[in-house]
């Protein structure tokens, strides 16, 4: 529930709201099959010229960063998704 104003503290009425997703991804979600349900689709889209925009949205201390960009262990397992893109990006210029 989402108060109006002041108005869950004083015991008034609150917005509900329902949100759908097309996936939720848990913590044992590698950063391959994240990349490879949400990004890579777009990223070949837009080689084709197709606009694209992957928007990372959340909570502070949520994960966005590490989707993004990545972990600090082993390179080629925790590559964020701008890695991984422009990986994909350069395999298809050689190819």
């Amino acid at each position: 529930a989402v108060p109006r104003g002041s108005a869950e503290l004083d015991g008034a009425a609150s917005d509900r709201y329902t949100y759908q997703f097309s996936e939720v991804f848990g913590p044992d979600s590698t950063q391959q099959y994240v990349f490879d349900r949400v990004a890579k689709g777009l990223v070949l889209a837009a080689l084709e010229g197709i606009n694209a925009t992957l928007f990372a949205y959340g909570q502070t201390g949520s994960g966005k960063t590490h989707t993004m960009c990545g972990g600090r262990g082993n390179f080629s397992r925790d590559r964020g998704i701008i890695p991984r893109t422009l990986s994909t990006i350069f395999q298809a210029i050689d190819d």
